[in-house]
Parts: C-alpha cells; structure tokens; sequence
C-alpha cells in the first residue's frame, strides 16, 4: 500500500507504454506478479518510488515518474540496477490502480508541472506549423528509438505497403553475430525489434500470400540465427517470436496446399530445424487432420530409413552436422511411436539405432519388458559381441538370465549367478542368488553351485584368509549378509573380536533398540569413532549419539550403567576441550 499520493495525471502509464518500456514478455510476467499481490508495499517521495517485490528472491525497484513518463532500475539480475524490469512493471500497475482509486486524487491540486504544461501547450498552438516541424524533427532525430519509430510510420503512411523494404527491416531488427550475454543488452535488442514486427502485423492485410509467407519465413530464419550469438535466457524474444509464428502458421494456412503438398513442405521445414519456428507437426495439426498426420510419420519414417546410421566410433562433436538429420528423425520417430504406443515402430527404431554394447542392453531390456523373447536372445548375442560389452556386464548377465527362466532352463541361470558371485563376490548378487533360491525350486543342485548361506559365509572366510590384500572387502561382505538375514548375534560376536566400521555400529545398536545392556558397550564405541575425527562436526555428532543412548536407559539400572559411560568418555577425552565443552552443554 502506498504511504503517500501521486498525480498521474499527466503521465502516460499504458499497458503499451510499459510493453516498450520493459519489453512484452517481462511486461506479462510483472502483469502476474502484480496479480499475485495487488497490494504490495511501496513509499513514495515526490515523483520517486521505492518498492520491494519478491520472486525468487527478494528485490529492490527505485522508480522515477516524470512528464515523459516512468524510469527505474531494480536490485533482481535482470535489471542490474540499469534496466526497467518485470519487478519494475508490478510496481508500476501496484501505483497505477492505487491512484486511480483513492479518495484523495477526488480533488487533486494543480501541480506546478501541469500549470507549466498548459502554458505549453497554449503557446505551441500559437506557434506556426512550420517552427513546430523543425522543433518536432530535432527532438526525434535525438532519440534512437523514437526516430525508428517515426520512420516506420512515415513509411506506412505515405508508401504502399513495399515487402522488399519490410525485408530490409527486417535484416535491420535481427542483426546477426552480435555476441550479446547481459540482460540490458539482449533487454535493448528486442525492444529494438519489437516495432518493426509490430509493422509487419499491420501491414499483413496488405502484403500478397506469397509475399508475406516469404517475409515471415525470413523473419524467423533470421531470428534463429541471431539467437546463436544473443543469450535470451530472460526471454525477451517471445514477443517477436509469437507474433511471428503466428503469422508464418497464417501464411502456411492461407497458401491452400493439398493435403501431400503440406506434408512434403513440412518435412522440409522439419529438417531445417528451426528451433524458433512453430514445432512440426504439432502446430499443424489442425491443418493435417489425422489422415495428414499419419502421412507426415509414415514420410518421415521413410526418409528415417534411407538415411545412413551414424558408425559407433564417430563422435558425436565431430558428426552432429553430418548426422543431424538421421538423429533428429530418430528422436521425433521415438517420442511418437512412445506417444501411440507402437510396440512395433519402438522395436525398428531402437534395433536400427543400437551401435554400442550399452544401446543393446538397453534394447534387450525394452524387449523383455515387451515380452519379444526371440527377438531378445538374438539382440543379447549382437550385445555379447560388441568390443565394449564390458562395461555392461552385470546388465547383460541380469537379461540373460531372465532369458534362461523364460526357457525354464534353471540350473543354467542357477550357475551363471554362481559364476558372476564366485567372480565378482558382492551383497547384489548375493541377494540375487537367494532370491533365485527361494523362488525357483529345482534338482539335482549343480554341484558347482551352492546356495546356503553358511557355506557361502564359509567361502568367503576362506578366500579372506587366501587373499589378505583384498581382506576388508570380504569382511564388509560378511558382515552385510549377517545382516542380511539379521543374524545379529553373530555380528556382535565379530563385534567383540575386532573393531566395526561407524556404520555397522549404527545399524547394530538398530537392531536392538530396546536392550540397553546390548546397545550401551556398542554407543560407546560408536562416539569414539566419532570423536577420534578431532573436529566440531564430528563431536556434535558423538553427543547427538549420547543423547540417543541416553532415551534407551529407562531402569535403574541402565541409567547407573549410561552415567558410568559418561564418566569413561569424560576422563579418556579430556584433552578435548571443545568435545567436553559440549558435552557439559547436553547437560546429559
């Protein structure tokens, strides 16, 4: 809400003065944020205003209104403190409708400046028309923006609508390799554009079919290619960009084509992929119809497969330009064949497009889903094959196996998990192997495989004493199969004999958590771990593990017990000062 009046009056503060002013789309987007909070807060000081408006984070508007209208800059990235932003406009609105509304303009005082403007305005019209041209020309001829303006309106006004002067315009708005990153610059250079597409809008009923389809093909031609050099991350092209792709979808309307015409014509489009253009086909839907839009896939299907498949060691930094069009016909192919779920065209499209070991599992995997079984085991083999198969084997050893269930061939599945444990020991295929064994009930058992647990543990105990290099892997893996099956009073027994990681105390003092008499010793050693760290972070997590401990002791007797932990921790830390300052500060 406003601390004080301002006369607006004379100001021009229209929805189109802020679109030049800020640009259109940074004009819809203060237009929301004024709407999400028509009474925000602002102060005015004679003809300045300060505001704070809040996106994403919150900002500072120091605006100025004047008889020429309205200035300001605004603390967010996209103004820089320079340029008049979206924060800008909902100030702006926020001031206009307060204004409009209050009880106190009902009488307004005549201010100085309008006084003066009056005499103005008397003592111009005394004046003779040809002093008022003169004065008129300078003033324009000053501002860059106003005398493009007046020209583009002196143009229209005394010439017939010229589509090779609109062109030039044209030319003239989107200049290219301008390397512009900053948001006032980018900001200027589509404020810049804005009016001569604006002429183009209205010269449109005055420009043949022809002549304003080529214009606006131009036109977005031209702005793609700007773009490549002007970073409109802040958006200010939309104004320009929707404009025209509404006139271009005009033109293509209001050509006529026959129904083989429009697809050959926009596939051409397609391919020139101009990101800036209206998306093919979706736009034209309602000039293809159904029957037009199947035409367009199944022509772009065909041209999908008459185009060479991109060789597995090109890189892609190197080829993009070669291949563009064999990856951008893929890409639309697959989001279509994914939108119609057509199983069929998915299968063509991933199978022609597989070159790597990891685009045949990934199709292996599709085809399982897909329950194409014969297709999958020929697809597994082509994987299989490939130099790189390497880097997916656990992939492929997962889709060959669900292969040799299909087939109900269990004890080869049985004995390739086997292998892959026996060669690579971890929990994932541990788990495999077990789930394996309760699912699937099977005799004889190969001999080469066995899946009970014990012995498994067995083994591995073995190879940890065969292979001390690799003695702590095997250990983890121990441990995380104990706690697999939950056997914790076996890890305890571990636990007494040699040292647990942090982690494996935590998820032990887990496994009993009402049994203070078990989990103390454990709480114990777990806040050495931490405290062994010798740093802040680490002592504020041994007290966050005390306090825990603490809650566990309920009886008596498990309180005596937690307050002589305390006095141990205490006399072996204190050396660490800040350790014990926190703990004194737990109060624990």
């Amino acid at each position: 809400m406003p601390t004080s009046t301002l006369n607006l009056d004379a100001i021009d503060l229209s929805d189109e003065k802020l679109k030049r002013l800020a640009g259109t789309s940074a004009f819809h987007r203060g237009y929301s944020y004024y709407k999400q909070d028509p009474q925000l807060v602002y102060k005015i000081k004679g003809t300045k205003v300060s505001a704070n408006v809040s996106g994403t984070y919150a900002y500072q508007q120091q605006l100025t209104f004047a008889l020429q209208g309205v200035d300001g800059h605004c603390s967010c990235p996209a103004s820089e403190n320079i340029d008049f932003c979206k924060h800008c406009v909902a100030v702006v609105l926020a001031v206009r409708e307060s204004q409009a509304t209050s009880t106190i303009t009902k009488n307004p005082k005549v201010s100085a400046k309008l006084k003066e403007l009056d005499t103005l305005q008397r003592f111009l019209g005394k004046l003779e028309r040809s002093e008022l041209e003169i004065s008129l020309l300078k003033l324009i001829s000053e501002d860059k923006a106003q005398f493009s303006q007046w020209a583009l309106r002196a143009h229209n006004a005394l010439n017939p609508v010229d589509a090779k002067f609109l062109k030039k315009k044209i030319t003239q708005a989107f200049p290219i390799n301008k390397h512009l990153h900053r948001y006032s610059q980018v900001g200027q250079y589509f404020a810049q554009a804005e009016p001569i597409i604006d002429l183009l809008l209205e010269q449109r009923e005055g420009l043949s079919t022809d002549a304003l389809f080529s214009l606006t093909d131009y036109a977005l031609t031209r702005l793609d290619k700007a773009l490549q050099t002007v970073d409109d991350s802040g958006g200010y092209r939309f104004h320009c960009q929707d404009s025209l792709s509404q006139l271009f979808i005009q033109g293509v309307e209001a050509k006529q084509f026959g129904l083989q015409e429009l697809v050959a014509f926009l596939l051409t489009k397609f391919k020139e992929n101009n990101e800036i253009a209206p998306d093919v086909p979706d736009a034209y839907q309602h000039l293809l119809g159904d029957e037009g839009l199947h035409a367009f896939y199944q022509a772009l299907l065909l041209l999908w497969r008459n185009t060479p498949v991109p060789s597995a060691t090109e890189k892609c930094s190197e080829t993009w330009d070669e291949n563009s069009h064999y990856h951008l016909f893929f890409y639309q192919l697959n989001n279509h064949a994914r939108q119609t779920k057509n199983l069929d065209l998915l299968i063509e499209l991933q199978q022609r497009n597989a070159r790597t070991a990891s685009d045949f599992a990934n199709l292996l995997d599709f085809l399982i889903e897909a329950n194409e079984w014969e297709r999958a085991a020929i697809t597994l083999k082509r994987a299989q094959k490939c130099k790189d198969s390497h880097y997916v084997a656990n992939q492929l050893l997962n889709s060959e196996i669900k292969l040799l269930i299909q087939e109900e061939k269990y004890t080869q599945a049985y004995s390739l998990l086997g292998q892959a444990f026996s060669t690579k020991p971890s929990l994932y295929w541990y788990k495999k192997m077990h789930q394996f064994s309760e699912q699937y009930s099977y005799n004889p058992v190969p001999q080469s495989v066995n899946f009970e647990p014990q012995t498994i543990l067995n083994q591995l105990k073995e190879r940890q004493q065969e292979d001390p290099l690799n003695q702590f892997t095997f250990s983890r893996l121990i441990l995380d199969i104990l706690f697999y099956h939950q056997r914790y009073s076996e890890v305890l027994k571990i636990e007494a004999q040699d040292k647990l990681p942090k982690e494996y105390l935590s998820r032990l003092i887990d496994a009993y958590p009402a049994s203070p008499d078990v989990t103390l010793p454990l709480y114990e050693k777990l806040v050495a771990a931490y405290v062994r760290f010798s740093d802040n972070e680490h002592y504020r997590q041994a007290i966050s593990v005390l306090i825990t401990a603490k809650r566990v002791c309920l009886t008596p007797e498990s309180k005596s017990q937690f307050s002589l932990l305390l006095e141990r921790i205490t006399i072996t830390y204190k050396a660490k000062r800040n350790f014990i300052k926190f703990l004194k500060e737990a109060c624990l």
